[in-house]
C-alpha cells in the first residue's frame, strides 16, 4: 500500500509499503518483513502531471474558439475518405450545434453525411503531412462560414481551432 508521511523537518515524503509473512517449514509464522521504498519523488511527478493536465483542461474548456481534435480515416490505397471524432470544446459545441455526446468516436460522414469532400481532403493533408493550414470555407451541412487553423499533433491526427465567421 501507498501511504503518506511527515518527515521530522515538515516534508511530505510519500512511501510503498509492502509486508510478507515468513513461516517455518511447518507453515508455523515465524516474523514479518516489512519494506518501505521512498517513492516522494514519482508522486511530486504524477502531481504536477495532474496539475498540469487540469490547467490544459480549464484551458481547453474555456476558450472562446472551437477547438477540435480528429483522427484521419484513409481507404486502402492511403487516400483520406472520413475522419473521426475524438475530442471537441464547449465551444465547438456551440458553433456547430453538435453535442459531444453524439458525436465522439463517431465519424464526420456518419454524423453529417453530405459533408462536402473538399473538408476530409484538407484535414487529411494536414493529418499526413504534418504541415498545418489555414483557411475559410463554407460547411454547407452546418450553414456556416468558418475560418480553420489546423495542425497536427501526431501522425494522423489533426486538430483545429476555428471561428463562426458566417456574419462577417
Amino acid at each position: 500500500f501507498t501511504k503518506r508521511f511527515i518527515h521530522k523537518n515538515g516534508a511530505i515524503v510519500w512511501a510503498d509499503i509492502g509486508s510478507t509473512l515468513r513461516r517455518d517449514k511447518d507453515g508455523k509464522p515465524l516474523y514479518f518483513m516489512t519494506t518501505a521504498n521512498d517513492i516522494t519523488e514519482r508522486k511530486r511527478a504524477e502531481e504536477a502531471l495532474h496539475d498540469s493536465e487540469q490547467k490544459y483542461r480549464f484551458l481547453f474548456d474555456e476558450m472562446i474558439s472551437g477547438y477540435a481534435v480528429h483522427e484521419i480515416i484513409c481507404d486502402q490505397t492511403g487516400k483520406p475518405v472520413d475522419y473521426r471524432f475524438l475530442s471537441v470544446n464547449a465551444a465547438f459545441e456551440k458553433m456547430t450545434g453538435l453535442n459531444s455526446v453524439e458525436i465522439l468516436g463517431r465519424t464526420v460522414l456518419e454524423v453529417m453525411p453530405a459533408t462536402e469532400p473538399i473538408w476530409i481532403e484538407r484535414y487529411g493533408q494536414v493529418a499526413l503531412t504534418r504541415e498545418p493550414a489555414q483557411f475559410e470555407n463554407y460547411a454547407s451541412a452546418l450553414g456556416k462560414y468558418y475560418e480553420v487553423r489546423a495542425f497536427s499533433p501526431e501522425p494522423g491526427k489533426f486538430a483545429t481551432i476555428f471561428n463562426d465567421i458566417t456574419e462577417r
